[in-house]
C-alpha cells in the first residue's frame, strides 16, 4: 500500500522504494518509481529526506505469474483441498491468520491485500500458469479473467495434475511449464502480439 510505505517512512529513518500508477485525467497510466532515504535529525527522529521519481512508464511489459494467491480470503478451491500435495487449504489458513492477524474476511478481500479486487486496468500482458491440482487454482482461473475484463491480454495454460509448484521439480509436466513461460517472455521480448 503506497500510503502505508510514505506514512512508514515519515516515523523512521530507513531506504524505501514504491512503484505505483497514476491514472492522468485523460485516462492514461503513468507508472512512478520512487526512491528515497530518511534520515534522522539530532533529536533521533526523521527530519530530512533525499529521493527520486521516475517515470518507468513501459519498463513492465509483461507478467509471468504462476499458481498465485489471489483473494487472501479464499477462494472455493482454496477451501475445497483440504488434504493436497505440496499445500492444502488448512495450511494456507495458516499461512493467512500469521500473515494478516486478527482480519476478518472482508478485510482480507481489501485490493491491497488481495489483488483479486484490486484496479486491473492497464496492466502488462501476462501469462497465467496453474495446475488443476493447486489449491490456488481458482485463483488463477479468476485473475486471468479479471485481467481481461480490465482490457489487458492475458494467456491462462491449464496443466493437468499439476500440484502447487509443480514447474520447480524435475519432471517433465514441469519442464513443459517452464518452457511455456520461457516462450512467452521471448515473445513479449520480440514484439510479437499474439
Amino acid at each position: 500500500d503506497r500510503n502505508s510505505v510514505y506514512l512508514d517512512s515519515t516515523r523512521r529513518a530507513g531506504r524505501y522504494s514504491q512503484r505505483y500508477r497514476v491514472i492522468q485525467p485523460d485516462g492514461t497510466v503513468r507508472w512512478i518509481h520512487s526512491q528515497w532515504e530518511v534520515k534522522n535529525g539530532p533529536k533521533g527522529v526523521p527530519d530530512r529526506a533525499i529521493g527520486i521519481m521516475m517515470d518507468d512508464t513501459g519498463a513492465f511489459e509483461a507478467a509471468n505469474l504462476f499458481y498465485g494467491a489471489y483473494d487472501l480470503h479464499g477462494t472455493p478451491s482454496r477451501l475445497r483441498f483440504t488434504d493436497a500435495l505440496v499445500i492444502d487449504g488448512p495450511f494456507m489458513d495458516w499461512c493467512t491468520e500469521n500473515f494478516l492477524p486478527g482480519l476478518d474476511e472482508g478485510e482480507r478481500r481489501n485490493p491491497d491485500i488481495s489483488p483479486l479486487y484490486a484496479d486491473l486496468h492497464a496492466m502488462p500482458r501476462a501469462l497465467f500458469t496453474v495446475g488443476t491440482l493447486d489449491p490456488l487454482i481458482d485463483d488463477s482461473l479468476f485473475m486471468a479473467a479479471r485481467w481481461e475484463a480490465a482490457g489487458n491480454d492475458a494467456e491462462l495454460v491449464v496443466y493437468e495434475d499439476g500440484v502447487h509448484g509443480f514447474n520447480a521439480f524435475p519432471i517433465e509436466l514441469g519442464r513443459r511449464a517452464n518452457e511455456a513461460q520461457a516462450a512467452f517472455l521471448s515473445r513479449v521480448a520480440a514484439g510479437v502480439t499474439a
